[in-house]
């Protein structure tokens, strides 16, 4: 998105003014997400605990200070996660468990001033996002993710997933935290550590102990079959698993939702002091002045590996060296699969970008015809209550401090970062019509509609919320969607 003065924030036309182009033609190609490299599971079975650690890198291969956003599918059912460390160069940083709301605005105002921060956020239907500022030019990042399942005697299946299930539903998200699939796929393995009187097959084949084996994206089927009486031995690096375990049994005593407001605090202080990623906790982390250039970031997906067709091997690189006190799975041995003819992890034959697939389903073709017929004659009109409110936004947005309070209002939806008249004010922008359908088309609250509405009519004087703008919908390489310059007109905002 471009500022270059004049009436509004100059943004370049999309291209495509035909109407029914939206039916009848495919979307833009939105911006390439960065790939992974390398995805690490290391399956440690300590009963009657799984615990399950989950190592990603990736390479920020812009030539700016980035934002990298990944959001993910629980690695496992009903897991626990009490632990999420980045490491980047010959530094680890490790996040800590705070309220949701504390952790959000931390880590956003070390965003929007460009420092070092990482957030890991719990979404619908147990999925994760976790978002990583300040990442320069060219560094290479290892995210290490820790979770723990129950694992009683008996015989347990635990569901491995490390790339995107096919077989389940991505649920609604607002387009910043949609995941982004790929089918250039990289380098998988597992291992997993158990005492010699566990059984343990995975996909129905019996593995060596601590063997580093070569998976694909798809779900990875592990049977555990537990002696009854197994002794207990917990070593050291198992105690915050286990405690993370026992205070999520506490916590369940309680009962589902609503919980009694008496008990609120007692969860919360039990989800802080084990760590614990909650619906009420996040996992934060902010680094103090100097840890990055101070300049915001760009925000940039990382692609979920998605499982599809043929595979080739791709050739090995050479990892970024981590921390001597992280735990890295050993370097899977070269073997002669490819040559062999059998399918492996590699690059597909072509690439190909998928959409983020949603629950809810797109209309039929007819459907949208006659939906496109019923309102074509109503583009240009402009409801004279809408038109008052964009000169109430014109107002507004000039006495918005844009950084930080506007870019994060921007950012999270929540009208709270802005004044009392102006929080008001996105509010009753948010109870019209076009702006809830615009929002329900987007995936994106109707507050949060307004709010960029708002940086919309302060475009002309404020370049930051022109770029803010932009980091809310990146993959549309600096312009704004129709839908919004539609919804922009009839609030009488120049765009």
């Amino acid at each position: 998105m471009d500022s270059s003065g004049g009436d509004g924030p100059s943004i370049r036309p999309i291209g495509l003014t035909d109407p029914l182009a939206p039916l009848l033609r495919p979307a833009p190609i939105p911006v390439p997400p960065l790939l992974l490299s390398a995805t690490e599971m290391r399956l440690r079975l300590v009963p009657p605990a799984a615990r399950l650690i989950v190592e990603r890198r990736f390479s920020n291969t812009e030539t700016v200070l980035i934002e990298a956003v990944l959001t993910l599918p629980p690695t496992i059912d009903r897991e626990i996660v009490h632990g999420v460390a980045v490491g980047i160069g010959d530094r680890i940083w490790r996040a800590r468990a705070q309220a949701r709301r504390r952790a959000e605005n931390r880590y956003d105002t070390a965003a929007v001033d460009g420092h070092r921060a990482i957030l890991f956020e719990q979404l619908k239907g147990d999925w994760r996002t976790l978002s990583i500022a300040g990442i320069l030019p060219g560094e290479h990042v290892l995210v290490r993710t820790e979770s723990v399942v129950a694992l009683p005697a008996g015989i347990t299946v635990l569901t491995l997933r490390p790339g995107a299930d096919p077989d389940r539903a991505v649920p609604a998200l607002p387009d910043h935290l949609s995941p982004r699939l790929t089918d250039i796929s990289h380098r998988v393995t597992l291992i997993v550590e158990a005492e010699p009187n566990i059984d343990v097959r995975v996909d129905g084949h019996a593995i060596a102990r601590d063997a580093v084996i070569a998976v694909g994206a798809g779900p990875i089927a592990v049977a555990v079959a537990v002696p009854a009486n197994i002794g207990r031995s917990i070593a050291a690096e198992d105690e915050a698993a286990e405690v993370a375990l026992e205070a999520t049994r506490k916590i369940a005593a309680f009962g589902q939702a609503p919980i009694d407001p008496a008990h609120r605090d007692e969860i919360r202080t039990l989800a802080l002091s084990a760590n614990l990623m909650t619906a009420e906790t996040s996992l934060v982390f902010v680094g103090p002045d100097g840890e990055a250039s101070g300049v915001l970031p760009v925000m940039r997906k990382v692609a979920l590996l998605a499982s599809s067709g043929p595979l080739r091997p791709i050739p090995a690189t050479t990892a970024p060296e981590i921390p001597a006190d992280t735990s890295v799975a050993p370097v899977l041995p070269p073997d002669d699969d490819h040559i062999a003819g059998r399918p492996r992890p590699g690059r597909s034959e072509r690439s190909v970008w998928r959409w983020p697939l949603f629950a809810r389903q797109t209309p039929p073709l007819l459907v949208r015809w006659r939906t496109w017929l019923a309102h074509r004659g109503r583009a240009a009109v402009y409801e004279p209550e809408l038109s008052d409110l964009g000169r109430s936004l014109i107002r507004s947005a000039q006495t918005v401090t844009w950084r930080p309070d506007g870019l994060l209002a921007l950012r999270s939806g929540d009208p709270a970062h802005l004044s009392d008249s102006t929080a008001e004010l996105m509010r009753e922008v948010a109870r019209h019509t076009p702006v809830r359908d615009a929002a329900y088309g987007l995936h994106l609250t109707p507050e949060h509609i307004a709010i960029a509405l708002l940086a919309i009519a302060a475009g002309p004087t404020e370049p930051v919320a022109v770029h803010g703008l932009s980091e809310l919908f990146p993959e549309d390489r600096g312009q704004l969607k129709p839908v919004m310059r539609t919804l922009a007109r009839q609030f009488g905002l120049q765009c």
